[in-house]
């Protein structure tokens, strides 16, 4: 019980210091904890090599994407350059399912990625620290996930990204 009082009595000292987790990370930035504790902004993929496309693609240019960046998700934009939502290659496969009566050129010409996209995705903020973002991936059950800023794209992150720099 001493211990915990300690404890407690530490954190608030600390609090009232205005120390927070980004302090910490400042003396210690390497190892574990640094990982932990560095914002996604860091490692996160950017620019050319974002899987985007507008709303009104087709299918087959989503699949395309997919398969050319290999995160196996494409960012959909609207017509202001937001993300407005998002296909994985499991909305795909799922598209497909419903659609095995139609012959497959049929399936893929008939459809555009506005039409079989999840709209709202889970999204992060750039200063998200690492560790948190791991949480919200695996509260949610996603491997990977669109960055923002303003409700545009600037990055993606993906579960293995954040495990191979030491958040876990």
């Amino acid at each position: 019980m001493q211990m915990a009082v300690g404890d407690a009595l530490a954190i608030t000292l600390l609090k009232m210091r205005g120390f927070s987790e980004e302090s910490f990370r400042n003396f210690h930035p390497g190892g574990k904890l640094g990982a932990i504790l560095q914002p996604i902004s860091d490692f996160m993929v950017c620019f050319e090599n974002l899987p985007l496309l507008d709303q009104l693609a087709p299918i087959f240019e989503v699949i395309a994407e997919i398969s050319n960046k290999g995160f196996g998700i494409v960012g959909l934009l609207n017509e202001a350059g937001k993300l407005c939502g998002v296909i994985t290659d499991g909305d795909i496969r799922r598209y497909l399912e419903r659609n095995a009566n139609g012959t497959m050129q049929d399936v893929m010409w008939s459809a555009f990625a506005k039409d079989i996209m999840s709209p709202a995705p889970v999204t992060l903020a750039p200063e998200n620290l690492g560790a948190r973002s791991l949480h919200t991936m695996q509260t949610h059950k996603i491997s990977a996930t669109f960055v923002v800023q303003e409700g545009a794209p600037i990055g993606l992150v993906t579960v293995i990204q954040l495990l191979q720099h030491g958040v876990a």
